[in-house]
């Protein structure tokens, strides 16, 4: 792969993915989970990768089942009866009166998967992730996997507020913090 990759801004996931491929590669890590940094949630990622195994799956995609859809550009998930993914489409950020299993932006997959998608990606001009994915899903065992935990969307100033306000509600903060301390300096 050229290193411009590595030396450029990126403006999507995938654009992102092209420029740690060389870390991928010595890596040794067997799973990766991919997340967005805009979202604080409560989250077991060894309950995800076990459910991975479990189902052999070659992606696991992580999803809220909720009514209330983040404003921007947001996917949702059908699934069978046992989780697997059968279709994957763009919805908008508008609420509605259905749940829908909108997708949180948590990838877990094999590291070796992720490289193999990532070379297959370039090779054909894609340049969106999840396009990709919606695209290669017909040859792959994708799952899906409940997020049980509220997840809220920190992606602009109103959504920082919004979050903040909502946190102010101890059963809000109980629910997503507990017991557990957060600490966000080493020295904490």
């Amino acid at each position: 792969f050229s290193s411009n990759y590595s030396d450029s801004l990126y403006q999507t996931r995938l654009e992102a993915l092209k420029g740690i491929v060389g870390f991928l590669n010595h890596s040794y890590e067997e799973y990766v989970v991919m997340t967005d940094c805009d979202c604080v949630y409560t989250m077991d990622y060894r309950k995800v990768i076990e459910s991975h195994i479990e189902h052999k799956a070659d992606v696991t995609l992580v999803y809220r089942e909720t009514s209330k859809i983040p404003q921007g550009t947001n996917y949702a998930i059908r699934c069978d009866e046992n989780g697997a993914v059968l279709e994957i489409s763009k919805i908008d950020g508008i609420s509605s009166n259905s749940k829908k299993k909108v997708l949180a932006n948590i990838f877990v997959m094999k590291r070796t998967f992720l490289i193999n998608l990532i070379t297959d990606a370039i090779a054909h001009g894609h340049h969106h992730f999840i396009n990709l994915l919606m695209r290669a899903r017909k040859g792959m065992r994708v799952f899906g996997y409940a997020c049980e935990s509220e997840i809220f969307h920190i992606d602009s100033m109103m959504g920082y507020y919004r979050t903040n306000m909502k946190l102010l509600d101890a059963k809000v903060r109980d629910s997503l913090f507990g017991d557990n301390a957060v600490y966000t300096k080493v020295r904490d």
